[in-house]
C-alpha cells in the first residue's frame, strides 16, 4: 500500500538465493528511471478548487469565470452541471464544446485556467524547508523543486537518492544519475 512493499523472510529457513541481489534492484531501479524520464509528458489537470474562464465566440451568454467544485463540475447557465475533473485545459474545452452543441449551433468554446488551486508537489524529509509547491501548466523540475526546499547544499548531495511518487508508483531516483542523462 502506498508504494511501500516489506518482504520478510524467516532467517532459520532462509535460503540465500532466494534473497533479492542489489545488482537487480539496481538494475529495475534504472529501468523505472528510464521509464518515467522516456515517458515525461506532463500535462496539468483541472481539479477542485481550480477557477476556469470558458467563453464562446459570438456569443456572451456564458463568458465568465468559474469555480471547479469538489466534485469535479462546474455549473454553467442554461446547461447546469458539467463534470470536468482530471480533464487538461484541452479535453475540457472539448467536451464543454460538444455538451453546448445542445444549446447553441456550432458554438466555438474557449477555456483557460485562470487559477491553479489543486495540484501539489510536497517535499518532505531530510530537506532544510519543507515546502509545498503549487503545479501548474507550467512542470516543475525535480532538481528545482529539490534546489527550492533547500536539499542540494553541495556536489555531495548529488549522490544520495530522492523518491518521487507518482500516483501508486514510487520511484526510487539517483539525482546523480538524473543529472548525468539531463532530465531534471
Amino acid at each position: 500500500r502506498n508504494g511501500v512493499s516489506l518482504n520478510f523472510y524467516d532467517i532459520n529457513k532462509m535460503n540465500v538465493d532466494a534473497l533479492p541481489r542489489i545488482a537487480d534492484i539496481k538494475k529495475k531501479t534504472k529501468k523505472d528511471l528510464r521509464e518515467l524520464t522516456d515517458n515525461d509528458i506532463y500535462d496539468y489537470t483541472i481539479g477542485p478548487g481550480d477557477v476556469i474562464n470558458i467563453s464562446i465566440t459570438d456569443n456572451e451568454d456564458i463568458d465568465g469565470s468559474y469555480t471547479v467544485s469538489p466534485q469535479g463540475d462546474v455549473t454553467i447557465p442554461y446547461v447546469g452541471q458539467v463534470l470536468i475533473l482530471d480533464k487538461t485545459k484541452e479535453e475540457a474545452q472539448q467536451f464543454i464544446n460538444e455538451v453546448l452543441k445542445n444549446f447553441y449551433k456550432e458554438p466555438e468554446t474557449i477555456v483557460k485556467v485562470e487559477e491553479y488551486n489543486s495540484s501539489y508537489v510536497y517535499l518532505t524529509g531530510s530537506i532544510t524547508t519543507p515546502i509545498s509547491i503549487l503545479l501548474s501548466e507550467q512542470p516543475v523540475k525535480i532538481l528545482d523543486a529539490l534546489i527550492k526546499a533547500g536539499y542540494i547544499k553541495s556536489q555531495a548531495s548529488y549522490k544520495k537518492t530522492a523518491l518521487l511518487r507518482r500516483g501508486e508508483k514510487v520511484f526510487e531516483i539517483d539525482l546523480y544519475e538524473l543529472l548525468d542523462q539531463n532530465n531534471t
